[in-house]
This record gives structure tokens, C-alpha cells and sequence, in this order.
């Protein structure tokens, strides 16, 4: 086995590195639909803004930051390329059943659970990665597989205006829960699991009981991991707040919901128009 130290990075290992960044595109794609197609389906769906914050927040981020302590731990005990495959064929087939919502409920059931597959990509993806790449080179690694969550925010946008009302928000959703389902294939029967041999592999391995309470002792002896932690919580607040953008232009600034679903924003010649009346949103 090659030595992970070395400075030389076979092609192989930056083709499955640019294949996780397209995953993890998918993945932001996937999670930010719901606020990009807003204008559509709120009225759709007869949401009220409470349900819709729930559905782009609360609903979504308790399943997968819980999960994503789960996940962390199956990625160091299972085959990693079937966990990610495994997830990704759950949130894929959920992200369809999103699609075929019909009220507040039908939406919530999906959105909660897309959290659990989704928390298995970036675990398990940043342990294959680790394993290919030698400790010089992981930073451009990780920073490029990062890449997915701008790029797959954007992509949502893009998605939202110019594919969306071509075959409407349904569709869309369809559409991509079919293509998730078809790079799960490609994970599962392309990737190999290599794992780097391990010194401590006659160790037995600890219970996940035993693992839950190695972390609770690291955050209570480091008052500076705990801090981050929450810091990093609080930041997400603001996020929240932005799923109710595209709404605010439309129902408080009279807006055409078609016009701003590209880009998410208005430009600064339509900012030099002067305040429209609020008006109905479409059913």
C-alpha cells in the first residue's frame, strides 16, 4: 500500500474526489429547493410562514445534526462507499416524495427525514478522502469538496428559474431524486472500499454507548470545542432567516416570484423603483 505521507496523489484519487464534490453539490441542491422554489410552493401547498419555516429549518436541521453524530461513528465501523450510496438512494427518494406533497404534512414527513441520508455524505466522504490524500494536500481536498455547498446553493437558484417553470417545481424534485438515484449506483458499484491499514486495528473497536460518552467527556474538558460548536449554531440562525427572502420580495414588495427565482436577488436597477403595494400571492 502506498504510503499515505507521499507527496504523489494517483488521478484516481482526484476523479473520486471531483465525484464527492458533485455529490455534495447535490446534496446543497437537494436541501435548498424547498427555499428556492418558495414563491411556488407556499401557495401551492397552502403553507402559512410558520410551517414554512419549520419545513426549511427546525424539521430538518434536529434529524441531521443528531444523525450526523450517527454517521460519524458507522463511517469508521462500515463499508463507507455503501454508506454514502445508502444515504444517498434515502434522501433521493425522499427529495421525490417532496415533490409529490400535497399540504404541510405530506412535506414535513420527507423534509425531516432527508436529514438522515444526507448526514452520512460528508462523514464518510471526508474519511475516503483522508485516506487518499497525504497530509499536505488534504486542505486542497477538503476546500474543493466544500465547494458543493456555494455551488449547490447556487445551482438550487438557477434550478428554480429557468428549469422550474419549464416543467414546474414538482418535476424538478422528481428530476433530481432520479439523478441522486443513479449516482448512488455509481458510489456503490465504482468505489472501492480501501480503508489505510490501521496499528490499532486488533483494538476492538468501541460501542456507539461508549463513543457518545467519549464526546460528552471531550466537550466537558474543552470549554473551547463547546464554544465553536455553538458558534457555529448561532451562524445558522442567520441562514434560517435567508429561506424567507425570496417570499419577502414577493409579498412585501409586490415582486413577480418568476423574476427573482434566478439568482435569489434583485438587481440594483429594480432597487431604484419605488415600493410597490403588498399583493396576494397566487393560488
Amino acid at each position: 500500500m502506498a504510503n499515505p505521507d507521499h507527496d504523489s496523489v494517483a488521478s484516481r484519487h482526484y476523479v473520486l474526489l471531483g465525484f464527492l464534490t458533485l455529490l455534495n453539490v447535490m446534496n446543497f441542491v437537494d436541501r435548498q429547493l424547498l427555499s428556492s422554489f418558495a414563491n411556488f410552493i407556499v401557495p401551492d401547498l397552502g403553507l402559512t410562514n410558520f410551517q414554512f419555516g419549520l419545513l426549511t429549518g427546525f424539521a430538518f436541521i434536529v434529524f441531521y445534526a443528531a444523525m450526523g453524530l450517527v454517521m460519524g461513528t458507522l463511517a469508521d465501523m462500515l463499508h463507507r462507499p455503501r454508506l454514502i450510496a445508502a444515504g444517498l438512494i434515502l434522501w433521493s427518494a425522499l427529495t421525490a416524495a417532496s415533490g409529490a406533497a400535497r399540504g404541510f404534512v405530506t412535506m414535513l414527513i420527507p423534509r425531516m427525514l432527508i436529514g438522515v441520508g444526507e448526514s452520512s455524505l460528508t462523514p464518510a466522504s471526508l474519511s475516503l478522502l483522508y485516506d487518499r490524500f497525504p497530509a499536505r494536500r488534504i486542505g486542497l481536498a477538503t476546500g474543493i469538496y466544500y465547494m458543493g455547498v456555494p455551488i449547490g446553493v447556487g445551482a438550487s437558484l438557477l434550478v428554480a428559474g429557468y428549469l422550474g417553470p419549464a416543467i414546474g417545481w414538482r418535476n424538478c424534485f422528481y428530476l433530481l431524486g432520479g439523478i441522486g438515484v443513479a449516482l448512488s449506483l455509481v458510489m456503490l458499484f465504482m468505489v472501492k472500499e480501501t480503508r489505510v491499514a490501521d496499528p490499532a486495528k486488533s483494538i476492538p473497536r468501541p460501542s456507539i454507548g461508549e463513543l457518545f460518552r467519549t464526546s460528552s467527556a471531550a466537550l466537558k474538558a474543552s470549554p473551547a470545542l463547546s464554544l465553536t460548536m455553538a458558534a457555529g449554531v448561532a451562524w445558522h440562525f442567520s441562514l434560517g432567516a435567508a429561506a424567507f427572502d425570496q417570499l419577502w420580495y414577493v409579498q412585501e414588495l409586490g415582486f413577480d416570484r418568476a423574476k427573482i427565482a434566478p439568482t435569489g436577488r434583485l438587481d440594483r436597477h429594480d432597487w431604484r423603483h419605488p415600493r410597490q403595494p403588498r399583493r396576494r400571492l397566487r393560488r
